[in-house]
């Protein structure tokens, strides 16, 4: 069984579903969609979110930003 059914399986089967992801990659294509947006419970993500980003985020599920810096 390839990655990207694999992961379709696991949303599918999940009581919660989180996404977690640095900002860089909001927005972006994958060649493999395995769970939609909207299914999410959340997308977790740093601090770097752009405004833009925060939208599109918002629109489709709650949104966790992490406050920790790294030094």
């Amino acid at each position: 069984m390839d990655e990207g059914r694999l992961q379709s399986l696991a949303c599918d089967r999940s009581g919660e579903r989180y996404l977690v992801c640095d900002a860089a990659k909001i927005g972006l294509q994958d060649f493999y969609n395995f769970c939609n947006l909207e299914r999410i419970d959340a997308l977790i993500t740093d601090a770097s979110i752009t405004p833009e980003q925060r939208t599109l985020v918002e629109g489709s599920t709650r949104l966790v930003v992490s406050s920790h810096d790294e030094a």
